[in-house]
């Protein structure tokens, strides 16, 4: 057996420090599982599945240049929570939306990120983390603070407006984008929480219309 170097060992302890507090019980998450390659999800619209033939990773883009393919559902998002994204991004964009007037957005480009809410901008990235590929992103909301990291290294932060309910995930994407993962941890959401986890597209009902009640969008 490999004896752990002390890299890993400082692996494992953040790994223990940033999760330990979670109920994975109750930890949202895009499912794949009974989509293949080729099919639109139920959970959207103008967006596909694609799979590596040889990794069988599978991973959500949009259908066609010029067509913004949406993800979205419905969330109960107050006080702590975080927001776990795994994607290779030019364009993408991801809203909370709390109502008409206030929502937190992650605008994504080619190697960064902007954090936006109510508004303002956290402002310029202190990680220099991102990479031009797959990156792990983290929003960790912790006692009305939003705090960005990238692949694990702290990128930027911003304080909200306090007492607000986050009730609309809501993801841009087109063919330049491709997200691999998107879970949402430490607070509740619509649906049957089971011990894997709710699944968008299987226990989530998605209405697809509601996405015209925000006409910004």
């Amino acid at each position: 057996m490999r004896q752990l170097s002390p890299s890993d060992i400082e692996a494992l302890e953040y790994a223990v420090k940033q999760y330990a507090h979670y109920d994975f019980k109750s930890l949202t998450d895009i499912s794949l599982e009974a989509y293949q390659e080729g099919d639109t999800p139920s959970y959207g619209e103008n967006i596909v599945v694609k799979q590596n033939e040889k990794t069988g990773i599978k991973w959500i883009t949009g259908t066609e240049r010029g067509h913004l393919g949406k993800i979205k559902y419905s969330t109960n998002l107050s006080g702590n929570f975080d927001l776990f994204i795994k994607a290779e991004h030019l364009g993408m964009t991801i809203f909370l939306i709390a109502n008409d007037e206030y929502k937190i957005e992650l605008d994504f480009w080619v190697n960064g990120a902007d954090l936006k809410a109510g508004g303002s901008n956290a402002g310029n990235d202190q990680s220099q983390a991102w990479t031009g590929s797959i990156n792990d992103i983290r929003l960790a909301v912790v006692n009305n603070v939003a705090k960005l990291y990238a692949n694990d290294v702290f990128s930027k932060k911003m304080s909200l407006r306090p007492g607000l309910s986050y009730t609309q995930l809501l993801v841009h994407l087109d063919t330049r984008d491709d997200l691999y993962e998107l879970k949402i941890g430490g607070s509740s959401t619509s649906g049957s929480t089971t011990t894997e986890g709710t699944k968008i597209g299987s226990t989530i009902r998605i209405n697809l219309r509601e996405a015209t009640e925000f006409s910004t969008f």
